[in-house]
């Protein structure tokens, strides 16, 4: 081990000494059972020493060691980890779904450069997590490779293997190769989550590894190409009630294939021929009564989560489950020495199409189209970067959509930094005349009949990061006439200025952590007219009991609706988040005050109630039981009439027989919707790549037809899907 100075970086904020380790290589393939014996023995070996949450660097109290060998195909990262083996929080679960467990991970930056840091790591219980940061604020779990792990209960805590494919990892392939890294533990056994490092860090900074003070120095090791290859095989049958009588469709059979090809040592191309892109588990409902603007969900496809980071920006402007239904997709990635480019090409069966406004969204479906991403990111000095972001949308019906987009973040003066988003759109609108409405803007109609027009938007954001004191300032603007036809634009016609300041505070006691918050917004309409002045306060506690506190107040002093003007009101909101063991979780959010009731003929300041409460049992490590109940309403505070009422109330459970295979079931009734809602599911996943899913969902309402209102079922859906993984 030898030492190199890495000289002022960060501007000036630390002067690192990196400590080179040069690891010698393995000879020996390692057995991977989960236990640390003599395989090990020559591994170099990290003492995760500090507390990074929720104390700031403090010294670790409990006692965990990882260790680090590697060959010419494998990294292999083994953890000790010590505690009371009683108060692990563990189950049995899929893959990504455990970051709310304890877990030992390691942390990589393959460049050395502190652009992209990846996170390698395992429960407890032995599933399995990755993710990706890039040089923002936020983590991505959709990134996944294929690496190989087990662990071991002891009477002393726990230990884990992992196994790691150099194939799976970019980097310059060179002779030596410097790998930055770092290595960190979550456990709930102090009381509350925490969080061990074998580095200090510092949370005003917007990456991971940047205070890591350790490189793996790695000899001759080598990057095969990797050529994935994945067919799949899908049954699908429907049934539907139609004039009284319920009938069922003839099964739907597909084909279709996928595929990763590695280009270069920097560049891979991955394919998919007539994919399956269904959803498999249905999304979470979302309560819509009092809501004028289209919502948004998760994208949970596997094709379109790897290089979903680099998308991702702070207008909206990709949004990949705006490709509904493709025929076929194309994705090139490419990460070079301080840049990365992507390109993504598809062709979309069914297009949905969003256009807004400053009071309202407008959604379709404009028929069949083609779909055109190109993303180039570079990275500058001080974890800084900037981008380009062009996309195309043509339609079969007419009609297209040009988006030039540059954006960045750059970091200056030791604890600031500005974040910018500008982007420019010319649009012709597919003529299909789906939109029913009277609505205009700037001359034109929101209706689609062929129109032309241009639009920009900005997003501009300085903030000052020192410590655990946060503050900054943010001017947004999205023009009338600003499309994103391949992404998701909530709000548009307005201008807005944003301001706001938090405050952390930590104690080694019952309370850990108290944090206060502050915030301003005013929004204007683009003739400069306000149209809502809004105050936040909000109070966040943690305490060494798994106990978590949040209250919340928005003040509008005023908000404008269309020709109507509201003046003052408030809502307040209370949340809690509570773990008394590992078997038990409970969370409970609610929300009461004033409300303008936007969807009814003349919108009024109504009174809110609105109250999410959930509790989750384990009875032991493989089956999880759920209950969640929402309830919402809106009443008129002169006639004490409610305008809206309603709950969603669900059933969950799921039990997992190991990590890759799991039976869920989920019964849920939507009073909102008027119906029950039946959800089973078969999973087995050993891998990302490897998969077979079996289940169904039916809907229920009650009969009109009779007299007791029984329940009758009115669609249903069975479905099978096998996916299989060739390496070639």
């Amino acid at each position: 081990m030898r030492r190199e100075s890495h000289g002022k970086s960060l501007m000036n904020r630390y002067l690192l000494t990196l400590f080179i380790l040069s690891v010698p290589i393995t000879t020996n393939a390692l057995n991977l059972d989960g236990v640390i014996d003599a395989e090990w023995e020559n591994a170099i070996s990290y003492e995760l020493s500090f507390e990074i949450d929720p104390a700031l660097n403090g010294k670790s109290t409990l006692k965990t060691t990882a260790l680090v060998q590697y060959d010419n195909e494998y990294l292999y990262i083994g953890f000790k980890v010590y505690g009371d083996p009683q108060k692990l929080y563990g189950t049995y679960r899929s893959r990504d779904t455990g970051f709310n467990e304890d877990y030992v991970a390691l942390i990589l930056d393959p460049y050395n450069d502190n652009r992209v840091n990846l996170g390698i790591g395992v429960t407890s219980m032995g599933s399995q997590l990755d993710w990706k940061h890039l040089s923002s604020r936020d983590d991505d779990a959709s990134w996944n490779i294929l690496f190989f792990s087990k662990t071991q209960i002891t009477d002393w805590g726990y230990t884990a293997e992992l196994q790691i494919p150099f194939s799976e990892l970019q980097f310059d392939e060179k002779d030596i190769n410097k790998f930055r890294l770092g290595f960190i533990r979550k456990s709930y056994e102090k009381g509350i989550a925490t969080l061990f490092s074998d580095f200090k860090t510092d949370p005003s900074l917007n990456c991971t590894l940047c205070t890591a003070d350790k490189v793996l120095e790695l000899e001759g090791i080598k990057k095969s190409k990797r050529k994935y290859f994945y067919p799949y095989f899908t049954a699908n049958q429907a049934g539907n009630r139609d004039s009284g009588e319920f009938k069922t469709s003839n099964p739907d059979l597909e084909l279709g294939v996928s595929g990763l090809y590695d280009v270069s040592a920097k560049s891979f191309l991955e394919f998919t021929i007539n994919p399956d892109f269904s959803q498999v588990e249905a999304d979470a409902p979302q309560i819509d009564v009092n809501e004028t603007f289209a919502l948004r969900y998760p994208e949970k496809r596997t094709f379109f989560l790897e290089g979903l980071d680099l998308l991702k920006n702070t207008l909206g402007t990709v949004y990949t489950r705006s490709i509904n239904n493709p025929q076929n997709a194309l994705k090139f990635i490419q990460q070079n020495d301080n840049s990365t480019f992507l390109l993504l090409s598809s062709i979309d069966e069914s297009s949905p199409y969003q256009s807004s406004s400053l009071y309202r969204s407008y959604l379709t479906n404009a028929g069949k189209s083609r779909v055109t991403i190109a993303r180039y990111k570079k990275s500058l000095p001080n974890v800084s970067n900037i981008g380009l972001l062009v996309t195309n949308r043509d339609y079969d019906a007419g009609g297209d959509s040009t988006l030039l987009e540059l954006d960045g973040i750059i970091n200056f003066l030791d604890y600031y930094s500005l974040e910018f988003d500008l982007a420019q759109s010319d649009s012709t609108e597919p003529n299909t005349n789906n939109i029913d409405t009277s609505d205009t803007f700037s001359k034109h109609t929101y209706e689609l009949d062929g129109e032309s027009f241009t639009g920009d938007a900005h997003n501009i954001r300085i903030s000052r990061d020192k410590d655990d004191f946060f503050t900054g300032i943010r001017f947004k603007k999205v023009s009338e006439g600003f499309r994103a036809d391949v992404g998701y634009i909530r709000q548009a016609a307005y201008k807005e200025a944003n301001f706001w300041t938090r405050k952390a505070f930590r104690f080694d006691s019952t309370i850990r952590l108290i944090s206060l918050r502050a915030s301003n917004q005013n929004r204007y309409d683009l003739e400069g007219n306000k149209v809502r002045d809004r105050y936040e306060y909000a109070v966040r506690m943690e305490t060494s009991k798994n106990l978590y506190l949040n209250f919340e107040t928005k003040l509008d002093l005023s908000e404008t609706y269309y020709q109507y003007n509201f003046g003052k009101k408030s809502k307040t909101n209370f949340s809690i988040d509570y773990y008394p063991s590992e078997k038990w979780f409970f969370n409970s959010n609610s929300e009461i005050g004033e409300e303008i009731a936007y969807s009814i003929d003349e919108p009024i300041i109504a009174d809110l109630k609105s109250i999410n409460n959930g509790v989750y049992y384990k009875p032991n490590n493989n089956l999880v039981i759920g209950f969640n109940s929402r309830y919402y309403e809106l009443k008129d505070p002169d006639t004490n009439k409610k305008l809206f009422a309603g709950s969603i109330d669900s059933i969950s459970s799921s039990y997992s027989f190991n990590n890759d295979l799991i039976i869920k079931a989920k019964l849920e009734k939507n009073e909102f919707q008027d119906h029950y809602f039946l959800e089973s599911l078969i999973k087995w996943a050993p891998n990302p790549y490897i998969i077979f899913y079996a289940g169904g969902a039916q809907f229920f309402n009650k009969s009109e037809f009779s007299t007791d209102n029984d329940l009758r079922l009115e669609t249903s859906n069975i479905y099978l899907k096998f996916q299989y993984f060739y390496s070639l």
